[in-house]
Order: structure tokens, then C-alpha cells, then sequence
């Protein structure tokens, strides 16, 4: 063994030299590709910078070029000859197709006007822009009901402003084609450059200039409600700051002092300064520890709050000291509380979640403590994590069954674990010469658990437990509440089943009754017959006689039970619903069972078919000797044979899952299929469409026949 594991250990390391000559040839090519893309970027930037350059230049010169068209090179069509009637004949002018580029693209550019041999009439795209937006928010305001608080539009009763913008975005275009010369149903236009511009764009400028309309008044008006409430002056900067730290203060107010102060900085600058004078004025000794204390403090009043505030912002070194030294003395309260190991006892501070009963005061000491002594803290942690891995290795040792890391893994895990022996596993799996161990241990678990649940079925299993669970639950609220159990409907059916049975019995007998009485009528009559023949008697036609109809037994039909009455408990609701969760999960994991044992066994049975079909275990080598030849065929055979019989038992393990699966598969779906009248996963008797519902005169109610298997279910 030991020459086995050298042999490896051999291979191994060539195999690993063989991989690092590779890294190493693809990392040099990889250094010559970088090159190339390197000089390629830099090549694209010069290219790019030029094009830039012979792009700007093109864009002034067509900025130069007019072109006009006169109505005596080109015959009128219909809209030029219904202008022309009109006296208002306009030829087709490029610059004012520029124009409507510029001003999508970049809205606030001003064009000169009269470079463009255009005049100032209202008649630009911008100037459109503005009027459609004006005249559309008027519209909106006048239909519905808006207003301004807190520097947002508040609606009350909104209209469809869409609908609104979408309009103006067709009267804009009706406008455009009267400038430009185009039929009204034009909704595109091309640019000079090759771009094309269309109506979209045009409702998407309108949008954009309508939002940046409605952000600029919401801001005007937060601004001069403020003033109005308190008239500009230094009253009106103190209430503007007031508001940061006051309680009482509405939220839109709040807003709308934000906005005042964010555009009045130097107003709150100079009133900030004389505050926070104020402030040192007043509380000369101590000044930061009492406007520490008193920022935060409701009962000092909402106007000294503030003034503390404002202290705090304009003094931002002195809190830090005050800070620093509040933070010493906190530590040093808790090294005089603790002075035995004091490192160690804060160790139970460090991950707190407010549910220990442990004091503001006992927590804020050791934070504190930590803050300044964290390294002494990491040592503590060091030798406390030590001390709980050795501990769990100790609990736990290495046998032939299972691991330490095996036994770490499945505590992280196991979430219903002890806490004890989850806290020694974590502190192992966490120290450095464990945690590679660990996480390939973990990976192999998770590996194990997967294959369990899909060979075994165990999360099936669990998922049926629980249906078990809820459904004891759900019988015992139906009982406490009246309602009828499933155990009472299922012997309501046996009931009705009984006299099911019975009432056909019934029928039967009397069938089979009146059937013998048939019989012997028509016997007796033979006999009268021959008789007649014998005495030579005339024959007379008898009196016909009503012959004895079959009287089938009607079946006897259950009477309706009074319907139930409507459930709306909702605990009965509740766990109606995850009971009904659960079976469709229980499919679907099925579901995923059944595929994944389906490969397995197609594998199995591929194997065993190559196995069978094999012929060399009846060959060995020519290099062996003759005397050894015998024993090595006796081995390949052997191997074979236990091969075949590993693979046989596979196969059929497999099929056993496979038909349980299908089975609990098939149980749950028909549940669910009786409760919600919907196919859930991949039936075995194909889907939905298969399933035909008819009426069951034997039975007296509707059912479901299945074209495909030929199942009936009711």
C-alpha cells in the first residue's frame, strides 16, 4: 500500500507540473493578446477623436446650406395646390429640419434665429414645446383637483395626463407638417445627418419639460409657503433649522423648511452662527457634554433641542473629545465591574439581539470596552475559540462511521440541534486549520443529503408527516367547531355505498324473479300446445295475454345532505390551505424523484447491458503465464458476476422507487384533484384534456372517466 500511495503521490505531482507548464504557456500568449487590445483601445480613441473632429465640422457646414424648392421645378401635389389656394405657399426648408433636431436633442440651446433665416413668431419647436406644456397644465388643473405640499404635487383627483400629453403631442405635429409642408398624417421626419425624428420623441420632450415645470413650482411653492408662514427674516431661518430636530413639526412642513434652506444657504449659515453662540453663551462650562446630552433630549424643549444641534454640527472636534472621553469612562466602568478576565467576560457583548434582559447601561460599558481594546478582545476570542474546538474533538473524535467534520457539518445544519454543541461546532468549523476540511466536508454532506432525498424519499416522508400533523389539527377544529370531519364524510359514503349495494341486490332478485315466472309461463304454454296436437282439437287462437313486463328496480337514490354550511374559520382556512400546499409540494417532489431515479436506472440498464455483452473476462494477457492464467480468469469472472449481481439489485432498488413514487404521486394528485378540480404535475394518465366529465346514471352524480388509462373518478 504504502508503494501505491507513493506511485500516486508521483503521478500527482507530474500531473500538477504538466498544468503549471500550460498556466504558464496561455499566461504568456495571454500577455501578448493584452498588448494587442491595449494598442487597439489606443488606436480607437485617435480614430474616434477624428471622427469627432470631421463630425462637427459636417454639422457646420450644413448649418451653411439652404436649400429651397420652387413651386416651377416640381408639379403640386394635392396639399401644395389647397395651400396655394390659400395664398400661403411655403417651400420645403432643411434648416427648419435642423432645427427640430437641435431642439430634440439638446433643449436648451437658443439657435440664432436669424442665421437660420427664420423669424421669432412662435413657430420654433422650442417655442411649441412651451406652449403645449402651458396650455396642457392648465387643462390638468382646471379637470382635477392638485395642489402643493411639501414640495410635491399632491393630487386629489387626478385626470388622465397622459392622455393630455399625447393629445398636444398631436397638435405639435399637425403644426409641424403645416411648417414644413408635409401631409397632416406625417408622424416622422428625417434630419439632414440621416436621423429620424418622430412623434414619440416629440411627446417624450413634452413629458420631460412638463415633470421639470411641475418639480420647479412644487419647489417655488414649499418656498413661499414658508415665507408666508414665517416672513422672511432672521425668525424665518431660526424655524427653518427648528425643524430638523422638532417632534411637533408635520412632515410637509419639515419639507418645505428643507427647501427654503437648501436655497437660502447663507441665511442658515449666518443664523447658524448666532445659534450656536447663543448656545456657548448660555452653557459656558461643559458646553459639549450638555449639548450632547441635550440633542436628543425631548423634555429640554424643542428650541434649546435644536440650539444643541446646531452647537453639535459647528463643533464637530469638541463632540468627538467629549465623545472619546464618555467612551473612556464607559470602559473604564466596565474594567472596575469586571476586573478578573475582562477580556474574556465581554466575549458575550459582541453578537447581542436585544432579547438577553441585559441593561442599556452593562451594554453600552462593554462596547465601549471592546471599542478601545480590541485587540485584547481578538486574543480572547483566539483562545476561547481554541478552547471549543479541542472541547468538540473531544466530544466528537474521528471513528470508522463518521468524522469530526462530518459532525460539524450536520450541526450547522440541524437548526433544532442543542445550542451547546451548535456553538462548539461553529467554533470549530471557524478556526483556520479546519475551515478547508470543513467546507469540502459540508459540500460532500449536502451531496449525500440530495442523493438521500432523491434515492430515499426522506423529504417525501417529511412533507407526508406533515400532512399527518395538519390533518389531525384540522379534524380536531372541525370537531370543536361542528363541522363534519373526513372521517365522517368517508363513513356518510360507506353508508351510501351500503345501500347502493343493496338496492342493486334487490333489482337483481326481483329480475331474476320475474324472469323464472316468465319461464314457466311459456313452458306451460308448450305443454297446452302439444296437447292440442294429440287430441286433433282445432286449434283457437288463444286471447293474447298481456305479458309481465320487467319491472327494473329503480335505483335508490341518497337523498342530498343539506349543504354544509360555509367554513370561515380561519384556522380552518389556514390549514385547508397548507395541507393543500403540502400535497402539491409532495407532487412535485415526486416529481423531481421520479426523473432523477428514472437516468439512474436507464444507466443501470445501459451498464448491465454493456457488461452482458462483454466477452473479455474470458481472455487474459499474453504476458501472463500459463499457471496464473487460470486463477486471473477465475477473478474476472468473479468480478463480473459481482458486477452484474451489483447492477441487478440496483435495477431493481430503482424500480421500487420508481413505482412508489408514482403511486404516492398518483394519490396525492387524485386528493387534489377531488379538493381543486386541477391536474397538478405530470399525471401518469396524460393532462387535463384526457379527462372527460360525464353523468353516472348507476350512481346518480357527475364523474370523470380518463380517455387515455380508462379511470373513473367521482
Amino acid at each position: 500500500s504504502a508503494r501505491m500511495v507513493k506511485a500516486a503521490i508521483g503521478r500527482f505531482n507530474q500531473s500538477k507540473d504538466v498544468l503549471l507548464d500550460r498556466i504558464n504557456m496561455y499566461e504568456e500568449r495571454a500577455l501578448g493578446l493584452r498588448d494587442k487590445v491595449q494598442k487597439s483601445g489606443r488606436r480607437k480613441d485617435r480614430w474616434q477623436t477624428k471622427y469627432d473632429k470631421l463630425e462637427e465640422l459636417l454639422m457646420k457646414c450644413q448649418e451653411m446650406v439652404v436649400q429651397y424648392t420652387t413651386d416651377d421645378e416640381h408639379e403640386m401635389d394635392d396639399y401644395e395646390r389647397m395651400l396655394a389656394e390659400e395664398g400661403e405657399i411655403k417651400g420645403v426648408v432643411d434648416t427648419v429640419m435642423e432645427l427640430m433636431k437641435v431642439e430634440v436633442e439638446g433643449e436648451n440651446e437658443d439657435p440664432d434665429l436669424e442665421e437660420l433665416g427664420l423669424r421669432d413668431d412662435g413657430k420654433t419647436l422650442d417655442h411649441m414645446i412651451d406652449s403645449a406644456v402651458r396650455i396642457g397644465r392648465e387643462r390638468m388643473f382646471r379637470l382635477g383637483e392638485y395642489k402643493y405640499a411639501g414640495g410635491v404635487l399632491v393630487v386629489n383627483r387626478a385626470v388622465n395626463v397622459k392622455e393630455i400629453q399625447e393629445n398636444l403631442g398631436q397638435d405639435m405635429v399637425e403644426q409641424l407638417n403645416f411648417l414644413l409642408n408635409e401631409y397632416p398624417t406625417v408622424v416622422k421626419w428625417k434630419m439632414l445627418d440621416g436621423r429620424v425624428v418622430t412623434k414619440a420623441e416629440l411627446v417624450d420632450c413634452i413629458r420631460c419639460r412638463w415633470t421639470r415645470i411641475d418639480e420647479k413650482e412644487a419647489l417655488d411653492a414649499a418656498e413661499r409657503t414658508w415665507e408666508s408662514v414665517f416672513p422672511k427674516s432672521k425668525h424665518t431661518a431660526f424655524m427653518a433649522i427648528q425643524s430638523r430636530t422638532n417632534f411637533i413639526m408635520s412632515e410637509n412642513a419639515k419639507a418645505e423648511a428643507a427647501i427654503w434652506m437648501e436655497r437660502n444657504p447663507e441665511d442658515v449659515k449666518l443664523t447658524e452662527i448666532w445659534m450656536a453662540n447663543e448656545f456657548g453663551e448660555d452653557y459656558h462650562e461643559d458646553t459639549a457634554k450638555v449639548a450632547l446630552d441635550m440633542k436628543d433630549d425631548k423634555r429640554v424643549g424643542v428650541e434649546l433641542q435644536s440650539m444643541a444641534d446646531v452647537w453639535c454640527r459647528l463643533n464637530r472636534g469638541l463632540v468627538v473629545e467629549e465623545l472619546d472621553r464618555q467612551n473612556k469612562e464607559r470602559a473604564k466602568a466596565y474594567a472596575d465591574a469586571h476586573p478578573d478576565d475582562t477580556a474574556k467576560s465581554v466575549l458575550m457583548y459582541r453578537n447581542l439581539t436585544g432579547d438577553e434582559g441585559l441593561s442599556e447601561e452593562e451594554v453600552a460599558n462593554a462596547q465601549s470596552w471592546i471599542s478601545l481594546n480590541l485587540n485584547e478582545v481578538l486574543e480572547a476570542e483566539e483562545a476561547e475559540s481554541l478552547k471549543l474546538a479541542k472541547e468538540f474533538e473531544e466530544k466528537f473524535p474521528d471513528t470508522d462511521e463518521t468524522t469530526t467534520a462530518k459532525e460539524a457539518v450536520m450541526l450547522k445544519i440541524d437548526l433544532m440541534a442543542p445550542k451547546e454543541d451548535r456553538d462548539l461546532a461553529l467554533a470549530w468549523g471557524s478556526r483556520e486549520e479546519n475551515r478547508e476540511k470543513f467546507h469540502i466536508t459540508y459540500g460532500q454532506v449536502n451531496k449525500e443529503l440530495l442523493h438521500a432525498d432523491l434515492v430515499a424519499g426522506s423529504n417525501i416522508k417529511g412533507a407526508l408527516d406533515e400532512i399527518k400533523v395538519w390533518h389531525g389539527s384540522l379534524e380536531l377544529r372541525r370537531q370543536r367547531l361542528g363541522l363534519k370531519t373526513d372521517k365522517q364524510r368517508e363513513e356518510e359514503e360507506i353508508e351510501r355505498e351500503k345501500r347502493r349495494e343493496e338496492a342493486e341486490k334487490k333489482r337483481q332478485e326481483e329480475e331474476a324473479k320475474i324472469r323464472e315466472e316468465e319461464e314457466k309461463e311459456r313452458l306451460r304454454e308448450e305443454e297446452e300446445e302439444k296437447e292440442r296436437a294429440k287430441s286433433g282439437r282445432k286449434f283457437r287462437k288463444p286471447k293474447e295475454k298481456k305479458k309481465k313486463k320487467i319491472k327494473r328496480a329503480v335505483v335508490v337514490k341518497d337523498e342530498e345532505p343539506p349543504p354544509e354550511p360555509e367554513v370561515t374559520d380561519e384556522g380552518v382556512l389556514k390549514l385547508m390551505a397548507d395541507i393543500l400546499h403540502a400535497r402539491v409540494k409532495v407532487v412535485n417532489l415526486c416529481t423531481s424523484r421520479l426523473a432523477y431515479n428514472t437516468k439512474r436506472l436507464k444507466q443501470f440498464e445501459d451498464r448491465l447491458e454493456e457488461i452482458s455483452r462483454d466477452k473479455t473476462y474470458l481472455e487474459v494477457s499474453d504476458r501472463i503465464r500459463p499457471s496464473e492464467a487460470k486463477v486471473e480468469l477465475r477473478k474476472q469472472k468473479q468480478l463480473r458476476e459481482d458486477r452484474i449481481k451489483f447492477l441487478t439489485k440496483a435495477i431493481t432498488d430503482e424500480k421500487k422507487i420508481i413505482k412508489e413514487s408514482e403511486e404516492s404521486m398518483k394519490e396525492q394528485q387524485d386528493i387534489v384533484f377531488k379538493q381543486t378540480g386541477e391536474m397538478v404535475g405530470d399525471a401518469q394518465g396524460g393532462g387535463d384534456e384526457d379527462w372527460e366529465q360525464y353523468y353516472d346514471d348507476q350512481y346518480g352524480q357527475w364523474a370523470w372517466y380518463n380517455k387515455v388509462t380508462g379511470e373513473i373518478s367521482w
